[in-house]
């Protein structure tokens, strides 16, 4: 739908959690009936998913004030004392950055050769802090768009520099233009880097900004939502912002798909609490609420739920509410109209007990015509694309303890169809368990395949049970007198049994489920569980007709999955060696690079680890190499370990590089152990894992009491030479001698 009309609220103290920007058209899982037919068996745990569109705001309106009910009834006279909870977990996700590049804006002298952004899945762009054409850099850090020219590599130098509004990584290049995607945070104002609209100090002649700064504070306009730069940048030297187009709501993720960009953002419903005392004042809640026990609170619930829903419809402003739920789309900081209509919202008809709407978005890479939404009330934060539709997965291992019936962690998955530009709503399923992230699912000829990790849940009432842990940590169960209850008669406070209850397999374990669509329904087809007792998924790897799944706790299990038969997935083979690997990268059709941590027999954590995995024998995948830093009484990390962008593959060389920092302890605090920077290795199958060379960029200590580095973030590989981007700048080094650089260049204007 286009921009539904004008309309101005954003100032009105609405809290927003997020909005989804995506086009659509046909699904490309749409279900083949001739299929085995398949009994779930819990796969498909409580969701029916049917489709129901709201027809009119009036409807949008009555589903506000049963929700609010709902939510009076459940949350302030269960949890009343802590204040529920309300707005979107999501409102506080990372942002993704990430994408590959289809530009063609170089030199015709510039190399053809370069690498791309690590994508999932082919075809599918994902943002990221850098791109090349192979003839320039274009690198987003700090509130800067800077263009530096690195062919040939001896002139290395930045060209030119943009501001750009708004925090943020993630930037796509198409040809001669440049799409930087930032969040806009209101309020009442925000430092930044290089502001334009503050006064700021000039660099000095070195290109260092004085001690006072180079950036300043700018005042809130009290609008929240995502912004989309266009920068044409055919004059390299010369780059012009064309176009700022902001949707209202927070930041999910965004991919690209030929000339469409898609954008997903979250909006919610604001927390009326005075709104809420005076509904509890209408109905006279009885004093002595908290100390009726659940039997005597849900008899009081069930005779009072019309007067609630009275109360509310009365003192709730259902209009702002509304209001904050449909996102407005703003150019030059004026509202121009709302991006979804009433009637563009959807609803599944299971009860999700959401208070956000998803908004899927498509807008044209040439910046041109307004923004295409479709909205769902939902939440979620894993976002999944295919060249064909785009998934959206919540799981819920952060919210049943807001609801008064029996807990269980599942993850629930919106379908949203791709094509012209015209969003498209799908279809909705639910798997138990939770995922790890976005790897966790793949599409492949009309099924999707996700591995989730079981989650045994405690919960204060019901039957006896051992307290177990959630998503594979202990956690710690307080004893009854702390929580209101009697250390004598073992209840809560509530007349329930103080020991846990067991709503998930005692013993936690993994799982493998196959979906397809039928109707709108993703529906389980297929599923193989229980493997990896006692740990949980650390790295996904979906291959075609095979999934390789990580799991850890003291040793890390591979497991290859067999998935040529959809509704028959078997696990085919299994490897056990110490450590874990958080992301696996094919390099060939039967070779995996692991990238993670080293492990003793016990767990322990030993040193970073880059492993080389032969799968060519699906019942029998082997650890061919491995290379380790070993840790001296400290720790390391890498961005790799949570944002595969950051893992760069350079497949006519054989080459990958990822960003490592290794630290130890002293004595006196942590220091780098040696090394803060980028690592290359070489790989081949024949040969093995051989680490090619180091990039570092500067390293900075203060007095010896304290330390700080600029981590390394990124390597481009253009024809013989790697490129090293941190926030202080980039350097470039040959392939044949990557310890010796050719030169370092500071970003002019940087802070450090």
């Amino acid at each position: 739908m286009s921009i539904a009309g004008q309309r101005s609220r954003h100032g009105a103290g609405m809290w927003l959690a997020g909005t989804l920007l995506c086009a659509g058209a046909s699904l490309g899982l749409m279900g083949c009936d001739d299929t085995v037919p398949y009994d779930p068996g819990g796969g498909l745990s409580r969701v029916s998913s049917a489709l129901t569109a709201f027809r009119s705001c009036d409807e949008v309106d009555e589903y506000i004030v049963d929700h609010y009910t709902e939510m009076f009834l459940r949350e302030w006279l269960s949890w009343g004392w802590w204040g529920p909870v309300f707005g979107d977990v999501d409102a506080g996700m990372p942002p993704e950055n990430g994408a590959p590049d289809d530009g063609t804006g170089g030199r015709d002298e510039s190399p053809d050769d370069f690498s791309e952004t690590n994508t999932q899945e082919a075809g599918v762009d994902e943002a990221d802090l850098v791109k090349t054409d192979g003839q320039y850099l274009y690198v987003l850090l700090d509130g800067q768009l800077r263009i530096a020219d690195s062919w040939p590599a001896e002139d290395l130098a930045e060209v030119a520099s943009v501001a750009i509004s708004g925090y943020g990584e993630n930037l796509f290049l198409v040809g001669d233009t440049v799409i930087t995607v930032t969040s806009l945070y209101g309020g009442g104002g925000y430092w930044r880097d290089y502001a334009e609209d503050v006064a700021e100090p000039s660099p000095g002649d070195d290109g260092m900004c004085p001690e006072d700064g180079c950036g300043g504070w700018v005042p809130g306009d009290g609008f929240t939502g995502t912004r989309l730069t266009f920068v044409d940048v055919s004059d390299r030297e010369n780059p012009e912002i064309t176009r700022e187009v902001d949707v209202e709501g927070y930041f999910v993720a965004t991919r690209r798909v030929d000339g469409q960009i898609y954008l997903v953002n979250s909006t919610s419903m604001p927390y009326d609490w005075q709104a809420m005392q005076r509904v509890a004042q209408r109905v006279n809640v009885p004093e002595n609420i908290w100390q009726m026990n659940r039997a005597e609170r849900e008899a009081w619930t069930d005779r009072n739920r019309a007067r609630v829903r009275s109360a509310v419809a009365a003192e709730l402003d259902v209009t702002a509410a509304r209001e904050a739920l449909l996102p407005d789309v703003r150019e030059g900081g004026e509202i121009v109209g709302a991006l979804l209509a009433c009637q563009d919202l959807y609803r599944p008809s299971f009860d999700e007990e959401s208070t956000g709407v998803l908004s899927v978005i498509a807008i044209p890479t040439t910046g041109s015509g307004d923004p295409q939404g479709v909205g769902l009330v939902s939440n979620g934060w894993h976002v999944y694309a295919s060249r064909d539709a785009l998934y959206i997965a919540r799981d819920s291992m952060n919210w049943w303890w807001f609801s008064s019936e029996q807990p269980s962690v599942e993850t629930t998955v919106h379908a949203f169809g791709l094509g012209d530009g015209s969003p498209s709503y799908r279809a909705s399923g639910a798997v138990p368990g939770f995922i790890k992230d976005r790897y966790s699912l793949s599409e492949h000829e009309g099924y999707l395949r996700i591995v989730t990790t079981d989650a045994p849940t405690w919960w204060w009432g019901g039957v006896d049970g051992p307290a177990v842990g959630i998503g594979g940590d202990d956690v710690a169960v307080s004893p009854p007198e702390a929580i209101g209850g009697s250390a004598g008669d073992g209840t809560d406070g509530d007349g329930g049994q103080w020991a846990p209850k067991q709503t998930e397999p005692a013993v936690q374990a993994n799982s493998l489920f196959v979906l397809q669509q039928r109707g709108d329904r993703l529906v389980t087809v297929g599923e193989v569980r229980g493997f990896g007792e006692t740990e949980r998924v650390y790295a996904v790897r979906f291959m075609g007709d095979v999934a390789y799944v990580v799991t850890f706790r003291e040793t890390d299990p591979l497991f290859s999955i067999d998935l040529s038969v959809p509704t028959n997935p078997r696990i085919r083979g299994e490897l056990h060696i110490p450590g874990f690997s958080n992301y696996l990268h094919p390099i060939s059709e039967t070779h995996l690079v692991g990238v993670g941590r080293d492990a003793d027999e016990t767990g322990r954590i030993t040193g970073f680890q880059v492993s080389l995995f032969d799968v060519s024998d699906i019942e029998n995948p082997l650890r061919v190499d491995l290379q380790t830093i070993p840790l001296d009484n400290g720790w390391a990390w890498s961005e790799s370990d949570y944002d595969p962008r950051a893992f760069t593959w350079y497949a006519s060389r054989n080459l990958f590089a990822v960003p490592v920092t290794v630290e130890s302890w002293d004595g006196t605090g942590m220091r780098p152990a040696g090394f803060s920077g980028l690592i290359v290795y070489h790989v081949t199958p024949e040969d093995g894992i051989s680490e090619a060379g180091r990039i570092e960029h500067e390293l900075s200590y203060d007095d010896g009491a304290w330390w700080w580095y600029q981590p390394m973030r990124r390597a481009v590989f253009i024809g013989d030479y790697v490129y090293g981007i941190s926030h202080a700048g980039v350097s470039v080094a040959p392939l044949e001698d990557i310890g010796s650089p050719l030169s370092f260049v500071p970003w002019l204007g940087r802070l450090f």
